[in-house]
Formats: C-alpha cells, sequence, structure tokens
C-alpha cells in the first residue's frame, strides 16, 4: 500500500477504469437494457437501490439470482442496518481527498521552492564568478559574456 496517498498496488495488476455512471444510463435505456454484459449486471446489482430491479437484472442468471438473493436478505438483516452510513462514508471520503490535494499541494511548493533555490544559486554563482573577475582586471564584455549578467548589474558589484 502507497500509505501516502492512499492506494493499494502490488507488483501485478490490471488497473481498469469502470464508469457505473454510463452502465446505470445504459441499463435505464431500455433500447440498451438487453445488451447488458454479465459483469455490467454484476456491477449494476452492486448500485441498484430497489429489489425489484436486483430481481429484474439477475433473472434467468443462477449467480447473479443468488448474489441478488444475498442483498435482498441483508437489507433486511437487523444486524446489517445500520452498517453503512452514506454521511459517514461521504465525510471520509471528503477528508481523503483534501488530504490527498494537501500532499500534491506541498509537493508541488517543495518543487516551486526547489526550482527557485537552484536559480538563485545559479544567479548567486554568476555574482561570485563575476566579483573575482572583476577583482582581476577582466574587462565588461568578457564578464558579461561568461556570466550571463548585465552591464548594471556587474557594476553594482
Amino acid at each position: 500500500m502507497d500509505t501516502k496517498h492512499h492506494i493499494v498496488e502490488v507488483e501485478d495488476y490490471v488497473k481498469y477504469h469502470i464508469n457505473l455512471a454510463k452502465i446505470c444510463k445504459k441499463y435505464y435505456n431500455r433500447e440498451q437494457r438487453d445488451t447488458l454484459t454479465k459483469l455490467e449486471k454484476e456491477l449494476l446489482i452492486l448500485v441498484l437501490d430497489e429489489i425489484s430491479e436486483i430481481k429484474e437484472i439477475s433473472k434467468g442468471d443462477s449467480e447473479l439470482m443468488e448474489a441478488g438473493k444475498k442483498i435482498e436478505d441483508m437489507s433486511f438483516d437487523i444486524n446489517m442496518i445500520g452498517l453503512y452510513d452514506e454521511e459517514e462514508d461521504r465525510k471520509i471520503t471528503d477528508y481523503l481527498k483534501t488530504q490527498y490535494k494537501l500532499e500534491l499541494a506541498e509537493e508541488e511548493g517543495l518543487k516551486r521552492g526547489m526550482e527557485k533555490g537552484i536559480e538563485k544559486g545559479k544567479k548567486q554563482s554568476k555574482i561570485e564568478i563575476a566579483k573575482k573577475l572583476k577583482e582581476s582586471d577582466v574587462g565588461f564584455e568578457i564578464i558579461v559574456k561568461t556570466t550571463g549578467l548585465t552591464k548594471e548589474e556587474i557594476k553594482k558589484l
């Protein structure tokens, strides 16, 4: 697990993006409903709210009907009712998203700070070189070419 970003990762895995909204849209479109794949139906029964819809989508497939029955049984199980608190889940999800955004912003801030520090260091190095060249009575044109500083910057040294 990448504890910094709360992502579980292993060496051998395939990552899929599943658009549940698109599957639901396909289900609610009567013309496309018959084209749902078994995987789409399996995912769909996990998000449908109505037992009647779960029964309809799983009709004719023993595995889906069994899963639908388990979902129905759990819906009326006194020990299961109230285990999932949508508001609490939303708060946790929002908190994790905020933490992730803060971490990304911190990383970006550090990156920008490092870049500015490097640029400042380069400029300071050029100034030090220009000072030494100036002390050695090297002409302005050579110092300008060597350091990239302007004549005005060199005169201020």
